[in-house]
């Protein structure tokens, strides 16, 4: 055989993926895209969302890394037991904003790790699956929002010693007390204020009702004044033993309520926005 024809059909055979079993660049993508859509299929993702990622990220041309950095985030939320949806629509969001893909990824490892929290903690304060989603989503809009993983945790604690004292409405009291807590945050009430509020509420036994009503109270005074000032009022209020029904009733001194960590916080302490963590720059919660 002629040198030179020999060594063609030596190359040849030594690049072509038949010879060695070697991975084609479209194929190895194919084959990413087909596993990021399993899991999003397999944990009941709607399908036209899970073609609508797999499309985007085929246009942002989304990196071999990225992709696999997805469906890991993806895989350890379903497996811990959180929902896959939220990071779903958080890609999806991202992707329509045009945001760099490493900042979706960033958002993406947030935002799952947020709801993994959520829905942990929530399984300790509700026995069924419906009532624990109802209150882990709350729970995960409130981190999303102006409240901090160290200051959730000393309000789910403060609730669950609640909880073992009045079973009865368990779920009730910790629905609505959540559901407070992401009224305030959203309204960019200080993180420690929230906690305080919530905190002070259960140490002082209030009633699933009373958490309704404070809840009312707050949010038609916070649309004439500043929402963490009255917050943090409702803490002075509520260290000296207040009720729900005496909430901005009287005009009281503005100090700065003293903390759940034996902190007092300035007069004009703001929260963090509604940005969160896990958002684009301003994002939302990710669902």
């Amino acid at each position: 055989m002629n040198p030179i024809v020999f060594i063609v059909v030596f190359v040849f055979f030594c690049i072509s993926p038949a010879s060695g079993g070697a991975e084609t660049p479209s194929a190895g993508t194919a084959k990413r895209v087909k596993s990021i859509e399993k899991v999003m299929t397999d944990n009941g993702v709607d399908k036209e969302d899970a073609d609508r990622v797999i499309r985007l990220m085929k246009e942002s041309r989304f990196s071999a890394g990225s992709m696999e950095t997805v469906r890991k985030i993806m895989e350890e939320s379903a497996a811990a037991g959180a929902p896959v949806e939220p990071l779903v629509h958080k890609t999806l969001e991202g992707m329509a904003k045009k945001i760099p893909e490493d900042l979706i990824v960033k958002a993406l490892k947030k935002t799952g790790e947020r709801y993994v929290y959520a829905f942990r903690q929530a399984r300790t304060l509700a026995g069924s699956e419906k009532d624990s989603r109802k209150l882990a989503y709350a729970i995960a809009d409130c981190l999303s929002a102006s409240v901090t993983e160290k200051d959730m945790d000393q309000v789910l604690r403060n609730m669950s010693a609640r909880i073992r004292e009045n079973r009865g409405n368990s779920v009730q009291l910790a629905e609505e007390g959540l559901r407070f807590g992401r009224t305030m945050a959203r309204l960019s009430v200080a993180s420690k204020n929230v906690r305080d509020v919530l905190c002070l509420a259960m140490i002082n036994q209030y009633s699933w009702q009373e958490m309704k009503e404070i809840h009312h109270r707050f949010s038609r005074q916070a649309m004439a004044g500043s929402p963490d000032r009255i917050a943090e009022d409702y803490a002075t209020a509520m260290s000296r033993g207040a009720r729900a029904g005496e909430m901005g009733n009287s005009p009281g001194g503005h100090g700065g309520s003293p903390g759940m960590d034996g902190s007092r916080g300035p007069a004009d302490s703001g929260g963090s926005g509604a940005g969160g963590s896990g958002g684009y720059s301003g994002g939302g919660s990710g669902r």
